[in-house]
């Protein structure tokens, strides 16, 4: 290792392993909690997707009317 290769690693391996493996567990947790939350989101989407089909259903009808 040169000189200016300590200036840059300034930690221990160990401790590049350590903060590593502590982002990863981090992103394991988020990734978990969204998992979690799936289901529900999954509903709401289906919830907002019958809304929206009956509104288009209500435009349509009225736009044949409108046309007449």
């Amino acid at each position: 290792m040169s000189p200016q290769d300590a200036d840059v690693d300034s930690g221990s391996p160990d401790d590049e392993l350590r903060e590593q493996f502590r982002v990863l567990e981090e992103e394991v947790a988020s990734l978990r909690r969204r998992l979690q939350d799936a289901p529900k989101r999954v509903r709401t989407l289906e919830e907002r997707l019958l809304e929206t089909k009956g509104q288009l259903s209500q435009y349509v009808l009225y736009s044949s009317y409108t046309e007449e």
